[in-house]
């Protein structure tokens, strides 16, 4: 509160804000008995990624597929739970890779998130295997694995991880070429944020002016195509 106030300015004091507690965390058992808790009633981790729609569907997709016609209620179950369980972990590990990861050291809540005993033993146990190679296609194709290959590469090395390819020289044979065409990627990027306009700015025009068409410009690295 102290923060956004002070970012608001003066003003703030005017401001009543509203504290949202939330419980996170998600239910061991989600199916026990002749009841099944699915989405919001088995778990929630955080509203930064949107998980909970791809978790109420497969939740309901594998309910049909466990819940039986007559006898096996239990096993039906005891299967439900184990997959579920292992979508809620996949999701941990995934949400939590965005914080530990960090290089921010500005405030106490970005500290505590790299701190060792914060990270799950799963997240632990893949990031020390790709200290020394890059993730493997191969890892991300069982279900009920949330996030695939290219999420976690995303994430991992947009957030600058250090993996060490000493003797993997052999299989990454076009190096300096992908150099190029990520120096060309950044460049266009550099060149669309140079033209639009800082964030906070856009938001004063609209405040004052509303919304206006913005004028056609290119930026550089950029070509247009038919």
């Amino acid at each position: 509160e102290e923060v956004i106030r002070n970012y608001i300015g003066k003003t703030s004091s005017d401001y009543k804000l509203w504290h949202l507690n939330m419980r996170v965390g998600k239910r061991p058992e989600q199916w026990r008995k002749n009841c099944v808790a699915i989405g919001l009633a088995g778990g929630f981790v955080e509203p930064l990624e949107s998980t909970g729609i791809y978790l109420v569907d497969i939740a309901l997709r594998w309910l049909m597929d466990f819940l039986p016609s007559k006898d096996g209620m239990e096993l039906g179950a005891k299967s439900f739970n184990k997959m579920m369980n292992a979508c809620y972990e996949d999701v941990v590990d995934f949400v939590k890779m965005h914080y530990c990861l960090t290089q921010r050291t500005d405030t106490d809540f970005w500290i505590d998130n790299t701190r060792p005993e914060t990270i799950p033993d799963s997240l632990k146990h893949k990031l020390e295997s790709w200290k020394n190679r890059m993730p493997g296609v191969y890892e991300f194709t069982s279900i009920p694995a949330v996030f695939g290959l290219t999420n976690y590469l995303q994430v991992l090395y947009g957030m600058e991880y250090q993996t060490d390819l000493s003797g993997y020289e052999h299989r990454y044979g076009h190096l300096e070429t992908a150099r190029k065409q990520a120096q060309q990627f950044a460049a266009a990027a550099k060149g669309g944020a140079d033209v639009l306009p800082k964030h906070r700015d856009l938001i004063r025009q609209i405040y004052s002016k509303g919304f206006q068409k913005p004028q056609q410009q290119m930026a550089p690295g950029m070509m247009m195509r038919r």
